[in-house]
C-alpha cells in the first residue's frame, strides 16, 4: 500500500472574521441549503479524501489534502462567539465546513471549551462534523444538548479507497455510540454515496449498523463536483459525473442518484432524514413515496 503524507498542521492568525453567515450573498440556482453561521476556526484537514470539495475552496492556494491550519488569534474568535451567542433568533454555528472539527491534533479540546460555552445558554446550537473518533475530550463537557455532533460515514470499503488516513468505519460508529450515551444529539451524513461495484451490499450493511445507533437523523448525499474540484478529484470519480446541473454541480446520473436514494430510504430507519446538496426536483420525487421528516444536516432540524 502506498504510504500517506504526515499531516502538516500549522497555526497563524486570521485577519478576516471568524464568524460569518454561509449564504451571504443571494443562493445559487438550483441550491436548497438552509442558512446558517460558520465559525471558521481552522482551514483544511489532516485527511486526503480523493473528492473532497475543500480542494475546489482552495485550489488557489493549491491545497490537496494532509494539512490543516489552525488560527492562534483565539481572544478574537471567543469575542465574535459571544457576539454570535447575543443574536435573538435561534442560529445555528458550524464549526467543520472548512475544516473537519475534531481531526487535527488539539482540535477535540477547542471544541470541547466552545461545547461548554454553548452548554450554558439555550438558544443557540453548535455543529460538529468530523471524520474522526477523537471524541474522548468532548465526552465530559457540559454540552446541555445544545451541541450536535456530526459524523461523516461510509462503508470500509469506500474509506478504504477514497478517504485516506480518517477513521475507520467501525472506529466512527464507537465514537457516534460514544456521544450518544453522553447524551449528545448525534446526527450521520452518509455522504457522497459512491457507485462503485458492489454499492448496495457496502451500503446495506452500513445502514444496518447505523440503525442499532439512537441518531437524530441520517443526511445521505451522493458525489458531485463544482467545476474548481472536478478536475481535481481522480480519473476514476470524474468518470462517474455524468451531467452538468441547474446548480452549477456536476452529479452522477439521475437516474443512479434517485435509485441510492430510494435504497436508502427504504432501508434506514431513522425518524428523520433527509438528502445533501440536491435539487427541488429530487426531492420532490422522494416525498411523493417517503414519509420521512425532512431533516437538513447543517441546520440539525
Amino acid at each position: 500500500m502506498k504510504q500517506l503524507p504526515l499531516p502538516v498542521i500549522n497555526t497563524r492568525e486570521r485577519k478576516a472574521k471568524f464568524v460569518k453567515e454561509f449564504w451571504q450573498k443571494e443562493k445559487p440556482v438550483g441550491v436548497l441549503c438552509c442558512k446558517f453561521s460558520e465559525l471558521i476556526w481552522s482551514n483544511g484537514c489532516p485527511y486526503g479524501c480523493d473528492y473532497c470539495y475543500l480542494k475546489g475552496t482552495f485550489r488557489v492556494q493549491k491545497w490537496n489534502g494532509f494539512e490543516q491550519t489552525i488560527f492562534s488569534n483565539s481572544t478574537e474568535m471567543w469575542k465574535e462567539i459571544e457576539d454570535f451567542l447575543k443574536k435573538e433568533e435561534s442560529s445555528i454555528l458550524h464549526t467543520g465546513e472548512l475544516a473537519d472539527s475534531l481531526a487535527a491534533p488539539g482540535a477535540p479540546e477547542i471544541m470541547a471549551d466552545i461545547v461548554t460555552r454553548f452548554g450554558m445558554q439555550s438558544r443557540h446550537t453548535l455543529l460538529l462534523l468530523t471524520k474522526s473518533d477523537n471524541v474522548d475530550a468532548l465526552l465530559s463537557a457540559k454540552h446541555n444538548g445544545m451541541t450536535v455532533v456530526g459524523f461523516s460515514i461510509n462503508p470500509q470499503p469506500i474509506v478504504r479507497k477514497y478517504e485516506l488516513g480518517t477513521a475507520s468505519t467501525r472506529k466512527r460508529m464507537q465514537a457516534a455510540r460514544k456521544c450518544v450515551k453522553a447524551g449528545y444529539p448525534v446526527m450521520v451524513r452518509v455522504d457522497p454515496m459512491i457507485p462503485v461495484p458492489g454499492w448496495k451490499k457496502y451500503y446495506s450493511e452500513l445502514f444496518a449498523e447505523l440503525n442499532k445507533i439512537d441518531l437524530r437523523g441520517v443526511v445521505v448525499g451522493t458525489l458531485r463536483a463544482y467545476p474548481g474540484l472536478a478536475f481535481r478529484i481522480s480519473k476514476e470519480l470524474r468518470s462517474m459525473l455524468k451531467n452538468k446541473d441547474i446548480d452549477g454541480r456536476y452529479h452522477i446520473d439521475a437516474n443512479i442518484r434517485n435509485e441510492m436514494y430510494e435504497f436508502a430510504f427504504s432501508r434506514i430507519k431513522a425518524k428523520r432524514m433527509g438528502i445533501c446538496k440536491e435539487s427541488g426536483e429530487m426531492w420532490g420525487q422522494l416525498s411523493k413515496k417517503h414519509s420521512k421528516r425532512f431533516i437538513c444536516n447543517c441546520r440539525c432540524q
